[in-house]
């Protein structure tokens, strides 16, 4: 009889965990945050630079991938290719694209800017334009930053 009980504790213990672990990542800092604090810190000045312009830009809606960055442009849904003017800006985005962000995408009122991609999920750091948790819709996991306004995320 102390077999079966035995199992299923075991078993109910490791269900537990994975909810935990699974469903309770926003409750429980993900480990990545630290990461992510590091890169704020190391790449805020262009962060911010980016942010700056894209929050200033009257587009709602604009995605730039690595490519578009290191050739200092972007397109705009409905608008097309549209080239960066001021040198800040264009040597802000190529040091981002640099530093390995893939994609930085404007989009409600969030700036996200994505570090690492695989084909299930993605992460990186955000700004928030009204100062609100980020609302982009397929933002999963999010944590505050110790800047105002700036969050770790991941996508899927």
């Amino acid at each position: 009889m102390k077999k079966p009980n035995l199992v299923i504790s075991i078993i109910l213990a490791c269900f537990s965990i994975f909810i935990l672990l699974f469903f309770g990542a926003s409750v429980i800092s993900h480990p990545r945050v630290r990461r992510a604090e590091r890169i704020l810190r190391q790449d805020y000045e262009f962060l911010v630079i980016t942010a700056q312009f894209l929050a200033d830009s009257p587009y709602e809606s604009i995605h730039l991938w690595r490519g578009e960055m290191e050739r200092g442009e972007m397109i705009v849904f409905d608008v097309g290719r549209i080239e960066f003017e001021d040198n800040d800006v264009v040597e802000a985005f190529r040091e981002l694209a640099n530093r390995r962000y893939n994609v930085i995408i404007k989009e409600g009122n969030t700036i996200t800017f994505q570090r690492w991609a695989n084909r299930h999920e993605g992460w990186g750091v955000a700004f928030s334009l009204d100062g609100n948790e980020p609302a982009y819709r397929s933002i999963v996991i999010v944590e505050s930053l110790s800047r105002p306004s700036w969050y770790f995320y991941i996508t899927r």
